[in-house]
């Protein structure tokens, strides 16, 4: 870190990082008659609450449902061993956890990590025109696929994206706040 100190301005401090990425050309263009949209039950939880989704999209898709904890572990929240089935049809509507899932006793509860007080969480959604499956290989936990570190998530995620052609995806996303 430098600090520089202006003449009769306030110091401004100046880091100096360096970057290694890796880059992959993605293929085709954007459909701008393609979306998808997410809507939380509400977007300031308390630790514990439980939080729900509505999903709708304007033509058929299927649905990957990704949450990104405040740790940067991410979660694919659909599909999933007990709802695998995410088609959903161009204006429809898809709930998560839906009415099956509540029968069988899935809820979505939000946790704080410890030692913080507030932390801003993301759900993510990615809607593809044929069926992507991702997740396979990953670890599970209650029978949702999940990687556990914030590097290998994010490589993850990116190569997987990256090999969906853009006129073939869409994505949507909302942040929540959690606190105690």
């Amino acid at each position: 870190m430098v600090v520089l100190e202006p003449p009769g301005g306030p110091s401004v401090q100046v880091y100096r990082c360096r970057l290694r990425a890796k880059v992959a050309r993605e293929e085709g263009r954007p459909d701008p008659d393609f979306k998808v949209a997410v809507s939380l039950n509400k977007y300031t939880f308390r630790d514990g609450e439980e939080m729900s989704m509505e999903i709708t999209s304007t033509q058929d898709c299927y649905i990957t449902v990704l949450s990104v904890s405040a740790e940067d572990t991410v979660y694919v929240l659909l599909p999933h061993e007990y709802r695998r089935d995410n088609f959903l049809r161009a204006g429809g509507r898809i709930s998560l956890p839906g009415e099956e899932e509540r029968r069988m006793g899935i809820t979505y509860r939000v946790r704080l990590p410890e030692g913080m007080e507030r932390a801003t969480e993301l759900i993510k959604v990615i809607a593809t025109k044929r069926p992507c499956s991702l997740g396979a290989g990953w670890e599970k936990a209650g029978g949702f696929n999940y990687v556990p570190t914030p590097r290998a998530a994010l490589e993850a995620l990116c190569r997987w994206l990256v090999g969906i052609p853009l006129d073939q995806r869409t994505e949507a996303q909302a942040t929540y706040l959690v606190t105690r």
